[in-house]
């Protein structure tokens, strides 16, 4: 009977030592494949960390060529637009001067617009941001823009909360700079004027809710679908990218637009239906008002609305008159568009 139970006892150890034998190269089996998976996975977390290293370089050299070839290209532009400007004023009737300086000032305003985009994005920009008064603002741009608008035969407005607005009305004030935001204001106000068409409208205007204020442009344009308005605000993004496009872009001024909006505190957006024009606008934090204030008094870069190769808005250069003939086969016409 003893002998019996020690038999049991001993065959109950030999399986619990088997299986414990088991355990143990099982356990083995599944450490060397967990150290066969780590190192799998710090050979590709190094690879990962290489290539972003290597796009962080490239990255780096391509706006580091950006900013050097915008430098590049600015020095000679300005060189070129400055006798332009002068005998343009001494010979106001030659059109070959007036198109060579409305044409060198749009180059300008684009070569100004990868600058500015490269050092925000560089983060070598930084805006000095003080109080300023947006009423006073967006009169002032306003008032600028009526003429552009009156040559192409658009009707233009400014409000303020529905209202027409009014330079001594009292002062919004928001922590921004000058330079940043009549940028912002003049993408939005280029825009709707290439896109808009004659005897359409464009309203410049301003609505505060709580302790924000939306700086808006609004137009009787085309609009934007859905599809369309997920591209706006990316960089060199445009909602026609095809080679036929009717108008010419960088799909870079938005992006900039964003850029300095977010730099002020702000964020921008746009509301569009097809058919039925589009708003684009930019919200703002409001401030406290400044103990001392200057009265805020600037002139508006005449580069910044530059955009056609004629008028400004307008085609008196007779190119799409051109085209339409060599689309009837009147004439072949061969176009050649440059652009960043």
């Amino acid at each position: 009977m003893l002998q019996k139970k020690v038999e049991e006892r001993t065959r109950d150890l030999e399986i619990k030592t088997l299986e414990a034998q088991e355990a143990t190269h099982a356990a083995l089996q599944a450490k060397e494949e967990s150290d066969a998976l780590r190192l799998v996975a710090d050979n590709l977390r190094k690879s990962a960390e290489e290539h972003a290293h290597e796009l962080e370089e490239i990255d780096k050299q391509k706006t580091h060529f950006f900013q050097n070839i915008s430098h590049e290209l600015r020095t000679p532009l300005t060189l070129i637009l400055n006798p332009l400007e002068t005998e343009s004023k001494e010979q106001p009737q030659n059109k070959n001067l007036e198109v060579a300086t409305k044409n060198s000032r749009r180059l300008l305003r684009l070569v100004n617009q990868l600058l500015d985009f490269q050092k925000l994005e560089a983060g070598k920009q930084e805006l000095k941001l003080a109080p300023l008064d947006i009423n006073r603002f967006a009169y002032i741009c306003g008032d600028y823009f009526y003429s552009a608008c009156s040559t192409k035969g658009v009707a233009f407005s400014i409000h303020r909360d529905a209202q027409p607005i009014e330079r001594e009305a009292e002062p919004i004030w928001i922590m921004s700079e000058v330079n940043a935001l009549e940028k912002v204001a003049f993408n939005y106000l280029s825009n709707a004027l290439k896109y808009t068409p004659k005897e359409g409208f464009i309203e410049l205007g301003l609505t505060q809710q709580s302790d924000r204020i939306r700086l808006f442009v609004k137009d009787s344009g085309a609009g934007i679908s859905k599809e369309g308005q997920a591209k706006l605000f990316q960089v060199f993004s445009q909602v026609d990218e095809t080679t036929t496009r009717a108008y010419e872009g960088t799909g870079l001024g938005l992006a900039l637009v964003k850029s300095l909006v977010e730099e002020m505190g702000g964020e921008v957006g746009v509301d569009s239906e097809p058919g039925e024009g589009s708003t684009f606008w930019a919200d703002f934090p409001l401030c406290e008002a400044p103990v001392e204030s200057e009265d805020l008094d600037f002139e508006v870069k005449s580069w910044l609305v530059e955009q056609s190769q004629g008028e400004t808005g307008t085609d008196d250069t007779g190119i799409f008159k051109a085209l339409d003939e060599a689309a009837d086969g009147a004439s072949e016409l061969v176009l050649v568009v440059d652009d960043l």
